[in-house]
Order: structure tokens, then sequence, then C-alpha cells
């Protein structure tokens, strides 16, 4: 029997941002005895002695090796009551042409349409694409002590943490992004080129923060259901917002897995290590694009025509064209519902939102309210909790 030592993830609990969610992660930390092979489980004590739980968990060796398979690995936080597929094509083209070969995909639920694309690229076998069932709490009931209403978001920053430990090994860098962020180089580099040369010039950094700005642009594929249709021509100029947020705001990170120990969506809570340290990529030599499909929900600050990612439309619509060839069945027809089920999602995320004091913000109370997708068409996924 080994004790572990429970400590929150990312927040407190309850969370100062979120007080009315009551749960949140909590890493169990146990050290392991001399000899053991981890080719086997253990089984862990956890709790004190007027309260003890013990669970059995497999064994995987984790620890940093010289030339890991992936050089880039995309992480998504779970995604959850999402149909807008021409976007996941977008999201995965992009990443792939960017250099990532390694996909770690959360899926809590996802419409039909969205599962067939994963089919699609799964048989790709230039790149991993890893589902991880990141399923609703068991035993919901929706009453008032329904924990799958009392968790913030999916609780994303588990998931993220939990992702920055599966890719210690398997990736040498770790991007943590949303469907609707790419992150654009300049000088003529690639994203592993700018890594590498900070990398180079800084060795013991563990961790890039890369601001951000909010763009826009036209929507051109309302009744788009041939995928063989799709280009990426909506892409070639878009309105830049000028403002630049703050890291810790909408920032994203790029991380050495093996160098951190916690992270939260925007910033590094702990490396793994005091050796280890994280710097910030000035704008001007990276910036997430943040190209949202609903309606911001902050004032739009002033905007240019920006035509950064026109370069990308080629080589993506390429990809898509040869790899449907390849792998998609002549003829394939996809209904052509994200927009509409996505705006439905908005509408009450932002209605919750605005009730955060008497109530958490969860997306759970919002998979009801969708007029265009059937309850039990969702494809959910299989428990994944274990109750100790």
């Amino acid at each position: 029997m080994i004790n572990a030592t429970l400590s929150t993830i990312g927040t407190s609990c309850p969370w100062w941002y979120q007080t009315m969610c009551t749960y949140v992660g909590y890493y169990a930390t146990f050290q392991l005895p001399p000899k053991i092979s981890l080719t086997n489980s253990a089984t862990i004590s956890i709790g004190g002695t007027d309260r003890q739980l013990q669970h059995t968990i497999p064994l995987r060796d984790a620890r940093a090796i010289e030339t890991p398979k992936h050089r880039l690995a995309i992480c998504l936080q779970p995604v959850f009551l999402f149909a807008e597929w021409m976007l996941l094509v977008q999201f995965l083209e992009f990443w792939q042409h960017s250099g990532a070969t390694k996909f770690y995909f959360y899926l809590q639920t996802v419409a039909p349409e969205v599962d067939r694309i994963l089919h699609i690229y799964e048989q790709d076998s230039r790149i991993d694409i890893e589902r991880i069932n990141w399923s609703f709490f068991p035993g919901g009931d929706e009453s008032a002590s329904d924990p799958n209403i009392l968790v913030y978001q999916t609780e994303a920053i588990t998931s993220i943490n939990d992702c920055l430990h599966r890719a210690r090994g398997e990736a040498y860098y770790v991007v943590a992004v949303d469907f609707d962020e790419m992150i654009l180089p300049f000088h003529n580099q690639t994203l592993l080129q700018l890594l590498d040369m900070y990398q180079k010039k800084f060795p013991n950094t563990g961790a890039f923060h890369v601001h951000s700005s909010n763009a826009h642009l036209r929507q051109s594929y309302h009744n788009l259901t041939r995928p063989e249709l799709l280009t990426f021509d909506e892409l070639s100029v878009v309105q830049l917002e000028r403002k630049i947020w703050r890291i810790g705001e909408r920032s994203k990170m790029i991380l050495r897995p093996e160098c951190v120990k916690r992270a939260h969506v925007h910033q590094i809570l702990e490396m793994d290590g005091k050796q280890f340290s994280n710097m910030t990529i000035p704008p001007a030599d990276a910036l997430i694009y943040h190209v949202r499909r609903v309606k911001h929900r902050n004032p739009i600050s002033e905007s240019d025509a920006n035509d950064a990612i026109a370069k990308y439309i080629k080589p993506l619509t390429i990809n898509w064209q040869t790899r449907l060839t390849q792998h998609a069945p002549l003829g394939l027809i996809l209904p052509n519902r994200g927009m509409a089920i996505m705006e439905q999602l908005e509408t009450c995320l932002v209605d919750c939102f605005a009730q955060r004091d008497k109530m958490c913000y969860s997306p759970y109370i919002c998979r009801h309210n969708f007029t265009v997708i059937q309850p039990s068409e969702w494809v959910t996924a299989a428990n994944s909790w274990t109750t100790i």
C-alpha cells in the first residue's frame, strides 16, 4: 500500500473566479518503492485516518527521452457539444502543416459528422490521434447536487495537466490551444524553427507564452455539405484587432512537458524543477490569431485587414483534397449544422456566465438547448471516471 498526498492542480477549492463550482481537479502524488517494475500497477491510499480510499492504478514510465517520437503535439481541452466539422478540418490541417504529428483529443460529446471526420484523419499514418474519454460524471441526476453542474467548464484545467503528463516521453513540444486558434510565426520561419531558435538561445526554457489577438472573418460555408468542396479561401483576409491581450488573459502556452509540473489555461503555475524557466515570445515573432466563429463577448477593438494566413490556404486545401481521395468514400455528404449548434450553445453559455454568482458555469446545463440535433444523436464518451 502506498500513501498518496493530495493537492489541487490549478486552483484552490472553491476557485475564487467561480465560487459556485464545488469540484476541482487534484493531483495524488506518491513515492514509488525501490525496484518496483513500471509495467506493474500500484495500489494507493488517499485520505486521512478518518476516511481512507484505496485505488489501484497502472504505472507508466513517462520520463523524458532524448528523442521523443513527436516534435510537436497538440492538446485540446475537452470537446463538448461540438458539431462544426469544417472547423475541425481547418484545425487539423493547419496544425499538421505547422509540424504537429500527435493530437490528444479529450472528447465528451460530439456530433456524428465530427466523429466521421476524426475517423478519416485516424487513417493517416503520418499523424497519431489519441482519443481520451472525458465523460460526464457518473450518477448524474440533474439535481442541485449533480456533480456535472458543479464543475467549471468540464474541468479543462485538469485535462490540460493530464495531457501535459501524457505527452512526457512522447513529444518535445506541446501546445494547448482551442479549435479556433492559430499560432502564426513571422519572419519566414516555421513554428518549430522559431521554438528551436529560442530553445538553443535559452536552453533551460520549459514553457513559452504566446500573445493573442482576436480575428474576424466572413463566413462562407453555411450551406456546404460536400467535404470535397471545402477550401480555406475565407482565411485569405481577416480583420485582426489591434489589441494584443496580455499574458495571462487570452495567451496560450507551448510547453516542454517534462519541464512543467502544473499549468493553467493561460499561464504556468509551477515548473518541475528550479532549473527551468518560462519566457514570453514577442508578438513581433509569433501571435495567436483567435478566429472565433461566434460573436465575441468582449467589445471589438479597432481592427485592420490582415492577410498573414493567406499563405496557408493552398497547402491546406491540397492536403485536405488528397486526404479525402485516399481515406473518404466518394460523394461523402455531411450535415451542416455546426454553426447553428455553436450559436445556440453560445447563447446558453452567455446566459450561464451572467449568473455565475448564482450557479456554476457548466456547459452540461446547455445540452438540451438545441433545435437542430436530437439528444440521442450525440456521440458521447464512455465513462472514464472511477468512484473511490
